[in-house]
């Protein structure tokens, strides 16, 4: 049997950043950079701090839909370009411009019901991503409108692991 490990634990009496998130998910630690990048799926946000400058470093994206998830694209920088799981699809996200072209939409019918939610990289540089019922159209509904969808690398130059 493996030897059981405590979890570390910190207690923060202030916020290290003051965001204000309605739904902050989707943490991805950028090693190159030293940087933290995570969305508020609500506010429609990309929120990047570099952990060596500090709060003050805050940059945020404004977007028109959500943007739920985010991965390196192996190969690029990821100061550059990004993959976002977004409202529609997979879409390759242009930092500098804040503009994103979509890879892949989901096609389905009632599209306007979903949004993408979360994602992320497997080993083999496959991007998985979910979707649900979007916020403000309803209930959530339990007729296959939720879906798990595996896109491979080769289609957007191969995705690299993410999340370090």
């Amino acid at each position: 049997m493996a030897e059981t490990k405590e979890f570390q634990q910190w207690h923060v009496e202030t916020p290290y950043l003051e965001t204000h998130c309605s739904l902050g998910e989707g943490p991805f630690y950028e090693l190159a950079t030293n940087t933290v990048r995570f969305v508020d799926i609500i506010k429609k946000q990309l929120h990047t701090v570099s952990l060596a400058e500090g709060p003050s470093s805050l940059k945020t994206l404004q977007f028109d839909e959500a943007v739920t998830v985010t991965a390196d694209i192996e190969g690029r920088d990821p100061q550059e370009v990004v993959l976002i799981g977004a409202k529609q699809g997979l879409a390759v996200l242009d930092r500098k411009t804040g503009n994103y072209d979509y890879v892949t939409k989901f096609g389905q019918d009632q599209a306007e019901r979903i949004r993408s939610n979360d994602g992320t990289v497997d080993p083999n540089g496959r991007f998985w991503l979910g979707t649900m019922t979007d916020f403000g159209l309803g209930p959530f509904q339990p007729e296959g409108k939720s879906s798990l969808f595996r896109l491979p690398s080769v289609s957007f130059a191969c995705v690299g692991s993410g999340g370090h």
